[in-house]
C-alpha cells in the first residue's frame, strides 16, 4: 500500500492512508525520510506471534460444544 509521510510531529511521523492520518514512531522510517515522501508498505501475518497462537486457541475452543453451559473465556 503507498502512504505519505504528511509531516513530522516531535519524534513521529504523521502518514496519510487514503485520507487516513497514521501516527507512527520517527524511529520506524528510514533515517532520509523527508516530509512530502511517499512510501510503499507491506504486511504479512506472523504465524508464530503468541497473539496468532491464542486467537488460533480460541477459535478452537469455540468449534467445540460446551457442555458445561458456563461459556468461553478468552
Amino acid at each position: 500500500m503507498k502512504v505519505d509521510l504528511d509531516r513530522f510531529e516531535g519524534e513521529f511521523g504523521v502518514l496519510l492512508f487514503e485520507g487516513t492520518e497514521v501516527v507512527v514512531p520517527r524511529s520506524w522510517l528510514p533515517s532520509d525520510a523527508t516530509e512530502g515522501a511517499a512510501f510503499i508498505i507491506s504486511l504479512k501475518k506472523d504465524g508464530d506471534s503468541q497473539a496468532s497462537q491464542r486467537v488460533d486457541s480460541a477459535l478452537s475452543r469455540l468449534t467445540e460444544e460446551d457442555v458445561s453451559g458456563d461459556g468461553l473465556e478468552l
